[in-house]
């Protein structure tokens, strides 16, 4: 639908009203002075396409959505009522704000899964909440917001190169990444102002001389129990000896508070706060492989790595040693675990503990004599079970669970014989206990067919698998 150069309008009525937009779809409304006034009622308003103009939504609890392909070109006044921008990422996807404006809602939100990369420039009047997935912000654009600001939740990221004109309120939970995570290089993000609550984490990468950065133009503040997070993006071989600096947050206001360090197993890492920034010092401690051991497996794995990362210099050698290198003690465990096949060991068990519960289930429904119906009938069970193996010295105890579907069709003769067929599907899950911490998924499938005979009083059975 596009309007002219004049000032065109679209009315909605005092009900509630609805606009479609699918992607691909143009909404360009000409001139300064275009409008679509959406009325009194509840209205919504759903777009993966392009908005170019100004939406004025009237009273009512109005919502707007924005999904993949969405671009906004103008104003969208929420007015009165309860009104909710939403922004939904389910996959990761790009939005493009392009000057959008948004005043007036009383929620607004990005949803969804997926990390969502904002291009452009936006302005939302009353703050702007992610309850789910990313946003990352493209190098150049600027994402303005009022009232509480930027606000992140629990299990959310913010991470990218372009600025926040406003708050960024970190709950616990919530990571603020500067840069790109996974691109392998240092990146910049900045903010008007920072908060940091208890739980909440700033996740930093460095190489041998550098490290990503929150540069804050106001006031930073960091309250106890934030944590920073420490990842490398260079080999030991590049990683300087000594000491080595670096500045991850810096705040022209200055910062009040300063960061709790996720340990490195063998990295020793302090954070100071300077007045003006927060630097972290990294120094490798001489600790080994065994050192964190807590399992014979995982002592014997260590043993073995231990005189390869000694002199390990280049190629698969060196990218193995670094994963432990640069992990915390609970990663390098679990790498121990993987690297020794500690979770292959209850496979085995796994699956014919998997097969002996499909078999009782068959053994009961594989049914002889008057308890099956001549002719032909299926039958179907629901299995589900739950076990602990506890041993001393915590080297083998397991946690097991078993859930899953056993049936079959049957046919039986007056002569007293029966043949059919049957099939089962067992998910199971065993958990180690500590210290192995090692997991296993197993999905088992049983197909298979039977015959049995009954004659009298006596019966005879057969199953095969």
């Amino acid at each position: 639908m596009f309007g002219s150069t004049g000032r065109d309008a679209i009315f909605g009525s005092v009900a509630a009203d609805r606009l479609f937009g699918d992607r691909g779809d143009d909404l360009l409304m000409g001139g300064p002075g275009g409008d679509i006034l959406m009325g009194g009622g509840n209205d919504r308003i759903e777009n993966s396409g392009t908005l170019s103009g100004d939406i004025e939504l009237g009273a009512g609890d109005d919502v707007v959505e924005l999904t993949a392909g969405s671009t906004v070109l103008g104003a969208v006044n929420g007015q009165a009522g309860a009104d909710i921008l939403r922004i939904i990422a389910s996959a990761d996807t790009t939005h493009a704000g392009n000057d959008a404006f948004f005043f007036g809602f009383e929620t607004a939100e990005k949803t969804g899964a997926g990390t969502l990369t904002f291009t452009g420039t936006m302005f939302v009047s009353d703050g702007f909440t992610v309850r789910q997935g990313a946003l990352s912000l493209a190098s150049g654009s600027a994402f303005e917001v009022g009232g509480p600001g930027l606000v992140l939740q629990s299990g959310t990221t913010l991470s990218g190169l372009g600025s926040v004109r406003g708050v960024v309120d970190v709950a616990s939970g919530g990571v603020v990444a500067a840069g790109i995570p996974g691109s392998g290089t240092i990146g910049v993000l900045s903010a008007d102002d920072a908060r940091f609550r208890a739980g909440s984490i700033l996740d930093v990468d460095v190489n041998a001389a550098q490290s990503d950065r929150l540069v804050v133009a106001g006031i930073t503040t960091v309250d106890t129990g934030a944590q920073v997070r420490v990842r490398s993006l260079v080999d030991r071989t590049a990683f300087p000896t000594g000491p080595q600096q670096f500045t991850v947050l810096t705040s022209g206001g200055g910062v009040t508070g300063n960061f709790q360090v996720v340990p490195l197993a063998f990295f020793s890492i302090s954070s100071a706060n300077t007045g003006n920034a927060i630097v972290l010092t990294m120094t490798r401690n001489a600790a080994d492989l065994g050192s964190i051991a807590l399992a014979d497996n995982q002592r014997a794995v260590a043993g073995a790595l231990q005189p390869v990362c000694d002199t390990a210099s280049a190629g698969d050698q060196l990218a193995v040693c670094d994963t432990f290198l640069f992990a915390t003690a609970g990663e390098a465990r679990t790498g121990l675990d993987e690297a020794s096949g500690a979770g292959l060991s209850h496979a085995a068990p796994l699956v014919a503990d998997a097969l002996e519960i499909a078999g009782r289930s068959l053994d009961r429904r594989v049914r002889t004599g008057g308890e099956v119906p001549q002719g032909l009938s299926a039958f179907a069970d629901l299995v589900a079970t739950a076990g602990e193996i506890a041993t001393e010295r915590g080297r083998a105890g397991r946690d097991d669970t078993h859930f899953g579907v056993v049936g079959g069709l049957e046919h039986r003769w007056p002569s007293g014989w029966s043949v059919g067929g049957h099939g089962a599907f067992i998910a199971s899950e065993a958990d180690a206990g500590l210290p192995a911490r090692a997991t296993l998924e197993q999905e088992t499938v049983l197909v298979g067919a039977h015959a049995a005979y009954a004659a009298g009083a006596g019966s005879h059975r057969f199953r095969l698998e």
